[in-house]
Order: C-alpha cells, then sequence, then structure tokens
C-alpha cells in the first residue's frame, strides 16, 4: 500500500494534471477515477488534520 507522504507529495507535484484529467472526457474514466480518488484523499487528510487542531 502507498504511504501518505507519496500520495501528498504526488498531489503536490501533478495537481494541475489531476484536475485536468477529472474534467477531461478523453481520458479513459478509470484514469479520471483514480486521479478524483487522489484528490479527494488529499481534501480529506487535510478537512481531519483542520478539525484535530
Amino acid at each position: 500500500m502507498i504511504e501518505e507522504k507519496e500520495i501528498l507529495r504526488f498531489y503536490r507535484e501533478n495537481k494541475r494534471w489531476l484536475g485536468n484529467v477529472v474534467s477531461n472526457r478523453q481520458y479513459p474514466r478509470i484514469l479520471r477515477a483514480m486521479a478524483g480518488a487522489v484528490i479527494e484523499y488529499v481534501i480529506e487528510k487535510r478537512e481531519e488534520k483542520h478539525i484535530d487542531r
């Protein structure tokens, strides 16, 4: 399983590309779903850290 740090680093380095993939129907559905899952994961982690403070 991929560690949280790796996912967050991947998001930081690729957030523009991830957003483009999610919004572009020319990409395969599975790739769009995976990009969306990365974005959702980061949002949830940010919310958890904000709530825990």
